[in-house]
């Protein structure tokens, strides 16, 4: 057995040394039982710390969530009201094909509008009677003069955009009438017009050329006239370009004229005469006024009688009396001529189309 000695205290300053026999196998199992206890001691303190440790980090983990949960709505706020305030801005700044007038009458609105495509007093009622059929809509001014229309409407049953789209249906250009139309714009329409008319004319030239009747005939004449015009006209538009232009351009549509004139009477084109008007006739309707045959079913459909339709009834009874004779080829029927009416009545449709631009954009 081996000696243990411990210390024990006596006192506040006395201090006795006791040796006690404790064999190795207590020895032993006392250290064992220590150890434990340290050990145990040791994984208390350990689970603590971590548990007090899984704590903090959870708890900090928490508050750094609701940080960045607080950020992120914070972000999602700001960014919803960026968005609204930009769609704010958008609807603000669109720009509008019309201007804001103030009404008169409680709880109506009232906008001005430019409207393009305007020739004669007919647009103006067509406009008058296509907007006024319009539910909501009390009232509807158009000035030909300026080509502008005023219109007041209910707010809660009709929309300025769907009111305006219905000219543009018919036919019509609508913009605002703040802006002013820039002068490069004007001149394409001109050119786009002036180019129209000038194929409009040499068809009908060639036409009337298919059309002429024998020089002993009472309606040479009347055919040799009809060619003139249609030259004299040609020099008017083509003088834009200079009198050396217009001198020019004039006399080529003249020979012209006169050389398809001659091959008629001459007899050289024979049964091809009425097939080669119809060409003519068919190309200006649908070809060069196809325009004109577009507003006028847009008009159609709403039960409107303007020009345009006036102008195709024209046209297309020419073009049918012509297709009546090619199909059934009855004795002296006027096949050439019915066609040769519906190019000329389309030509100085399409003639008055150009003059009527030029008087409105003051282009002498």
């Amino acid at each position: 057995m081996e000696n243990n000695s411990h210390e024990v205290t006596q006192g506040p300053r006395r201090r006795q040394r006791i040796s006690v026999p404790v064999g190795r196998s207590v020895r032993r199992r006392v250290d064992a039982s220590r150890s434990r206890v340290f050990m145990a001691e040791d994984d208390s303190v350990r689970q603590r710390v971590r548990f007090d440790l899984g704590q903090f980090v959870l708890r900090a983990g928490l508050r750094q969530h609701a940080v960045n949960t607080e950020g992120i709505m914070k972000i999602k706020t700001i960014d919803m009201e960026s968005s609204l305030m930009n769609v704010a801005a958008t609807i603000e700044t669109a720009p509008h094909s019309w201007s804001e007038e103030p009404s008169k009458i409680p709880g109506r609105r009232r906008i001005r509008a430019h409207i393009g495509g305007l020739h004669c007093s007919l647009c103006t009622g067509t406009i008058e009677k296509a907007l006024g059929n319009r539910p909501g809509v009390d009232k509807v001014a158009v000035s030909l003069t300026h080509e502008q229309a005023l219109i007041e409407f209910d707010p809660s049953v009709a929309q300025a955009e769907d009111l305006l789209q219905t000219l543009k249906d018919i036919g019509y250009t609508v913009s605002d009438p703040r802006k002013v139309r820039p002068f490069e714009e004007e001149e394409r329409a001109l050119v786009c017009e002036r180019g129209r008319f000038l194929t409009g004319l040499a068809m009908s030239i060639a036409a009337m050329g298919l059309a002429g009747y024998p020089v002993n005939s009472g309606w040479f004449w009347l055919c040799v006239f009809s060619i003139a015009s249609l030259v004299v006209f040609s020099f008017v538009v083509l003088r834009s370009y200079g009198l050396g232009w217009a001198f020019a351009g004039s006399a080529v549509l003249a020979a012209f004229g006169a050389g398809i004139y001659a091959i008629q009477l001459s007899g050289a084109f024979g049964a091809a005469t009425p097939w080669f008007a119809g060409a003519l006739a068919v190309l200006l309707i649908f070809g060069v006024g196809g325009h004109i045959v577009r507003m006028a079913a847009a008009a159609l459909r709403r039960g409107i009688l303007n020009q345009h339709v006036l102008v195709e009834c024209g046209a297309f009874a020419g073009l049918a009396g012509g297709i009546v004779g090619l199909a059934f080829n009855p004795p002296n029927y006027p096949t050439t001529a019915f066609f040769s009416v519906a190019v000329m009545v389309l030509t100085y449709h399409v003639f008055s189309e150009w003059l009527s631009l030029i008087v409105q954009t003051r282009s002498f």
